[in-house]
């Protein structure tokens, strides 16, 4: 079969789109079993080129794909793309596994943004961190999501802390400096809080 078409599938799944030589090839639409549909271009029977990935939980992948075959489970993006949540949060950047692996940008619902290096999904890594709605910014290195190790944390009324944070917390030696009152401690803390004078 040559041109457009539908292919129902024993799985329940249903494809629409153009064919050649009896398989997938050009534009169309796959219907997947579990609700999940996917839009874009096919090239020998496998999704390849550009496309979108509608997963039943409303998130939305938007990328290029490369021989993929469809396996039952959901189809993923491993390469450069956007991810459109259902949360309204939109990452771009490298994806691996169909969710943010590698180097990217996130804008959260609340307008807090993260952009630098991701691990399944969660900042981890080298990264910026910046708050829209209080002003804040934070240059570090971040573990599963969470502030971790060596990071610079700025207020916009000028008050920094400069040192080391264990889970979101400062942790270990630091400087915290509080621009309006002209006072600096340098020393250590323990789950946030000063040790010492």
């Amino acid at each position: 079969m040559n041109g457009k078409g539908t292919l129902l599938m024993r799985d329940g799944s249903k494809y629409e789109g153009f064919f050649l030589k009896g398989v997938r090839h050009g534009y169309g639409r796959a219907y997947m079993p579990q609700g999940d549909v996917y839009e874009g271009e096919w090239i020998d029977g496998k999704i390849h080129g550009k496309g979108r990935y509608y997963r039943v939980n409303r998130d939305i992948l938007e990328g290029t794909w490369k021989d993929e075959n469809y396996n039952g489970f959901g189809l993923d993006l491993d390469n450069l793309g956007t991810i459109s949540f259902a949360n309204l949060t939109v990452y771009e950047g490298e994806i691996g596994f169909g969710i943010p692996n590698g180097k990217g940008k996130m804008l959260y619902r609340d307008l807090s943004q993260y952009e630098g290096e991701f691990v399944s999904g969660l900042p981890h890594g080298y990264g910026t961190k910046t708050w829209e709605g209080e002003r804040k910014c934070f240059k570090g290195h971040f573990k599963m999501g969470k502030m971790e190790g060596a990071g610079h944390f700025k207020w916009e009324n000028g008050d920094n802390y400069q040192g080391s944070y264990h889970g979101n917390k400062k942790h270990g030696f630091g400087i915290m400096k509080w621009a309006k009152l002209n006072v600096v401690f340098e020393g250590e803390w323990v789950k946030g809080l000063q040790e010492g004078e």
